[in-house]
């Protein structure tokens, strides 16, 4: 069996397990976590982004018809595929996550809330894990990475995001997509780059977006409280707009039906005589999953396992008590989901990255 979509392993990350015979004993405990890993990627998958698909899909083909679209259904559009796609590749992540468990192999963590980055180059580190080290490790490095000064690191950066792209598809979209992502992040880092040579002790916007702390202190200067989290909130919502951009670049059918997409998105399009595509219950939906996917907890945090990504912090207090337990409680919310994603099992789809 093949997991084509991800995550991509090391060699020397599985060898080892596949060598340690006790591995491959039946353990109720790995048993556990593995279920409980596959049905909560299930849910995402079948219940959620399923969910999603006829009102992408709705637009987008619109656009590659030329039909007119409104600016209100473009944008609807456009935020329905960015979340089909969250929940997508994050339910395949868990259920891999899941099936590795089930059969005693420990997977790496691929997905990690990359729509809570607070920017893009912390967004390729939540985003496709492997796929992200895959590039760095082969691409990235080999062509000289940044020990040849900033401006052929920029360089380096923009070439590897290009060939990410044509990792996903042999068309000009997927070009342009990772072209896009090439810029954002020369962009960061040369902003990184400036703000610490213009002021690296005093400026809020620092390394990894970290707020500024006092030298062996763990707690952040009261004084720069409100300009670490207004810098936050700002880095948070610049960088979904930027990732919103790219993926209705990544969705169009042709650069064309792109460019209308844009069009309509940014109101200069001559669509206020189009049909309305998008029914209106489909708004507060995308505004709640919006919200969960910004504030939620991940599935990482929430299912204790050594799978868990050492560099994931741990859940708050208050995700604690969310955390899945082996118990009658949680066994009974498992099974009433897989319950669900069966009754919906007519309308599932493909996975998106199985495309690529």
């Amino acid at each position: 069996p093949q997991l084509i979509a991800g995550p991509i392993v090391h060699h020397e990350e599985v060898i080892g397990q596949y060598r340690d015979d006790r591995r491959f004993r039946l353990r109720w405990d790995t048993v556990a976590v593995g279920i409980a890993f596959f049905v909560a990627g299930l849910f995402k998958k079948v219940v959620l982004a399923d969910s999603l698909a006829p009102t992408a899909d709705s637009v987008f083909d619109a656009a590659a018809a030329g039909a007119p679209i409104l600016t209100a259904d473009a944008w609807l559009g456009a935020l329905a595929y960015t979340l089909q796609l969250y929940f997508d590749f994050s339910g395949y992540s868990d259920m891999a996550i899941g099936l590795g468990w089930l059969f005693g192999v420990r997977l790496p963590v691929n997905f990690n809330a990359p729509y809570q980055a607070d920017s893009i180059i912390d967004f390729w580190r939540r985003w496709h894990i492997t796929l992200s080290r895959f590039l760095r490790d082969y691409l990235y490095i080999p062509l000289g990475g940044s020990r040849c000064g900033a401006t052929r690191r920029y360089i380096n950066l923009f070439l590897t995001m290009l060939l990410g792209g044509l990792w996903h598809g042999a068309g000009w979209t997927f070009v342009l997509w990772g072209g896009l992502h090439g810029l954002y992040l020369a962009i960061n880092h040369g902003w990184r780059a400036f703000v610490t040579h213009l002021s690296p002790r005093s400026s809020p916007v620092v390394r990894d977006n970290c707020p500024e702390q006092v030298p062996g202190s763990d707690k952040v200067t009261h004084s720069r409280l409100p300009a670490v989290f207004l810098t936050r909130i700002a880095g948070r919502l610049l960088t979904l707009a930027a990732v919103i951009a790219g993926w209705v670049v990544f969705r169009a059918e042709n650069l064309t039906a792109a460019g209308q997409l844009f069009s309509s998105l940014t109101g200069t399009s001559p669509a206020a005589t189009g049909l309305q595509l998008v029914e209106e219950d489909m708004v507060m939906q995308l505004v709640l999953l919006f919200a969960a996917v910004q504030f939620l907890p991940t599935t990482q945090s929430l299912i204790p396992s050594p799978a868990t990504d050492p560099t994931t912090a741990p859940a708050p207090a208050w995700d604690r008590r969310l955390m899945w337990r082996p118990t009658p409680l949680h066994a009974t919310f498992l099974s009433a989901a897989v319950v669900l994603c069966v009754m919906l099992l007519t309308r599932v789809k493909e996975f998106l990255y199985f495309q690529f």
